[in-house]
């Protein structure tokens, strides 16, 4: 193994998403860009010449030759939904941090390069250059540096060394933005971002937070929106960075003091609190400045007084007393519906209510999820295969929705990975699968079962919407079906229905045929039997005229 080969690995075994490696001549288009900032932004000269130190790596390491640049993902933390939008992520997820696991990244890589008998330096240059240089990153119309797998939620660290190493080619300067995409420049409140690439750093929301002398002019500090700490506009309204944030481990050390971040605490509290526990993790404003958190905790806690979020369009429709009757509701033939199915056969199970909406010509996207091909016995149809028994459910799914009036086409299986028990796994991998999904239907209304259910793929199915939900800022509708499985739940709407388009519904059930029998020989009655009885209505004598429902709870996600 080479030495590059054994510097790489170091890094990716430390943890690190990718690492390169870039020679140590100096950064003259960065020096040329922060002479072309100062004069464009004259402002914010000062802070562009702080920056020039770092053009030449040997001024300060005359004995370094080569540069060793690694990406840090952070996109992984699962992060209280009470912060983001308020605080950076960038700094709720600072490896510095001392409770934060990669704390100690930069001097464990350090330590190993010294072990590989390196003399090591770590920091001195400017790091985003560096990475483009050495192969790893491109660099966003928003300025941001994106790697693979990372979008921009990443950091970049580099280190010194005195070996000679053949350099890594370098990559373009310029991240595949979508042709004309202007996200990043609409999504900028203050018009920091000038143009594509140009920063004035005089105007941008996170440092007019913590870094510009009080007090922010009235024109700039009445645009900085929901921002207390920090800004993620740029980087959120970004069409590279969807589904690229994937909140599945832990961040105790942000999830333990959440409630000392919201506005209304962050509003209020002393100098002692500051000093103990917020300004540990948040030390760009100074240690006793906590008036300073207090102004901005304010001006977000008035403007949510002046702009309260509005509801999504679609939830205008379901405004009313509870319970609603959904054959009542006035729908635009408009609004796109889609039906996220943890297994083949629960579409099945809310097909009254979808078949008014499809008379009413509403489009009807159905995603199943799982195959349910642990639904299936070993003994009906000789099947023994898991692949032959996803192949019977999915077979049955698409023959119940031509029964329905829907072609097969319509029908999409993601085939999520499962566990040894059949449940899916609550990954990154099924994450990203539905999150595409969502993105290319972009749905008003989504039917799911509810998540208080004792069915672990339908409580997955709610927990994958909610993040795909919050991922991506998406306004929807939710409408969450009573299933024979479910523990509790409001009832906010009902769909009723006549004995004899229960027998309809029936027939449509009988198409699921493995499970037709499995309850059969398992319960004594049919899957059929078994979702009406769910559906049967404890009603007085005489007013039975339409003795069944299908029940929902509605759950409004807005971010407009």
């Amino acid at each position: 193994m080479t030495m590059k080969d054994q510097i790489k690995t170091l890094a990716t075994e430390l943890g690190y998403q990718v690492c390169g490696i870039t020679g140590i001549q100096p950064f003259e288009k960065y020096q040329t860009a922060l002479k072309e900032r100062s004069l464009r932004f004259p402002e914010a000269a000062h802070l562009y010449q702080e920056m020039e130190q770092r053009i030449d790596p040997t001024t300060n390491a005359p004995w370094a030759k080569s540069i060793i640049v690694a990406v840090r993902r952070y996109g992984k933390y699962d992060l209280p939904d009470s912060i983001t939008g308020h605080i950076g992520r960038n700094y709720l997820c600072d490896r510095r941090i001392k409770g934060c696991p990669d704390n100690a990244l930069p001097k464990r890589m350090k330590q190993g390069l010294i072990a590989l008998g390196h003399r090591v330096k770590i920091g001195g240059v400017p790091c985003r250059e560096a990475a483009v240089r050495a192969g790893i990153v491109k660099i966003g119309r928003n300025g941001f540096a994106y790697a693979d797998g990372c979008g921009s939620w990443l950091n970049i660290e580099a280190w010194l060394i005195d070996a000679e190493l053949e350099p890594d080619a370098p990559s373009t300067q310029k991240a595949p933005c979508p042709p004309g995409c202007r996200a990043c420049l609409d999504a900028c409140r203050t018009g920091a971002l000038a143009e594509p690439y140009v920063m004035n750093m005089k105007r941008c929301i996170a440092r007019l937070t913590y870094g510009e002398e009080a007090p922010i002019p009235t024109d700039l500090w009445n645009k900085m929106g929901p921002w207390i700490y920090g800004c993620d506009d740029c980087q959120t309204a970004c069409p590279m960075n969807h589904g690229k944030w994937s909140p599945l481990e832990p961040a105790p050390w942000i999830k333990d003091i959440a409630d000392r971040l919201t506005p209304e605490a962050l509003a209020s509290m002393d100098l002692d609190t500051y000093k103990k526990i917020i300004y540990p993790l948040f030390w760009y404003i100074s240690e006793n400045d906590v008036e300073r958190w207090h102004r901005n905790a304010k001006r977000v806690i008035e403007l949510a007084k002046e702009h309260p979020p509005a509801l999504p369009r679609t939830a205008t429709y379901f405004e009313g007393t509870r319970p609603l009757l959904f054959e009542n509701l006035s729908l635009p033939s408009e609004l796109r519906v889609m039906v996220l199915a943890p297994h083949p056969d629960d579409f099945d199970a809310i097909s009254v209510t979808l078949r008014y909406l499809h008379q009413n010509g509403n489009p009807i996207n159905l995603v199943v999820l799982t195959s349910g091909d642990s639904g299936v016995e070993d003994d009906y149809a000789n099947a023994h295969l898991p692949l032959t028994k996803a192949e019977i459910r999915e077979i049955e799914q698409k023959a119940s929705c031509q029964f329905f009036g829907r072609p097969a086409e319509h029908v999409q299986f993601l085939r999520f990975a499962t566990d040894a028990m059949g449940s899916m796994l609550a990954d990154t991998e099924n994450l990203e699968s539905l999150r595409t999904s969502i993105l290319a239907l972009r749905p008003d209304i989504v039917f799911l079962p509810h998540g208080n259910d004792t069915n672990a793929d339908h409580r997955r199915t709610y927990a994958f919407l909610q993040k795909c939900v919050q991922q991506e800022k998406l306004s929807l509708v939710a409408c969450l079906n009573r299933d024979p499985k479910t523990i509790a739940m409001q009832e906010d709407m009902l769909t009723l229905f006549t004995a004899e388009t229960a027998e309809w519904k029936k027939e449509l059930l009988r198409f699921h045929d493995s499970q037709q029998q499995r309850n059969l020989r398992t319960r004594g009655h049919g899957f059929d039997d078994r979702v009406l009885k769910s559906n049967l209505r404890s009603l007085p004598a005489g007013q039975d005229s339409l003795p069944f429902a299908e029940i929902f709870e509605l759950e409004f996600f807005s971010h407009e």
